[in-house]
């Protein structure tokens, strides 16, 4: 697992943003594959998540990104697959359900429909909408 690490401090929500948000998610895509191919056809475990960071890169925190595959209680051929971001300042995260499917359909999902610029998109909402939630608790 690799860290994005950078000493720019931007905002998050400047255009300079994105290249990192997409980084990231190139990255995190890359982690799910690989973990969601070792992965049994029926887990047997409740949750394995990959991981990418982004830290020292934007003004108003670090994020910790997850895409995590949970087993599902009542078809346990299927594996729910979602996205999360937590933040650096408090104990707070954003999760998204993406889909449902068979281990090689998920697979098949991410490589084909479920883009990097999909998931970069959806962090990147999910940041800022985590990142406001935390300025409201501060």
């Amino acid at each position: 697992m690799k860290t994005t690490t950078v000493n720019n401090n931007i905002s998050l929500y400047t255009p300079r943003a994105q290249s990192y948000i997409d980084h990231a998610a190139a990255e995190l895509r890359e982690n799910a594959l690989a973990m969601i191919r070792e992965l049994p056809e029926v887990m047997h475990v409740s949750c394995k998540a990959a991981n990418a960071y982004i830290k020292n890169a934007f003004v108003e925190c670090d994020f910790l990104f997850a895409m995590f595959v949970k087993k599902n209680k009542q078809k346990p051929s299927r594996l729910e697959l979602g996205v999360s971001v937590m933040t650096s300042l408090i104990p707070l995260e954003i999760t998204n359900f993406i889909i449902c499917r068979p281990k090689n359909e998920l697979i098949s999902y991410i490589e084909q429909e479920y883009t990097t610029e999909q998931c970069a998109h959806d962090l990147k909402q999910m940041m800022e909408s985590l990142y406001n939630e935390v300025k409201s608790h501060i």
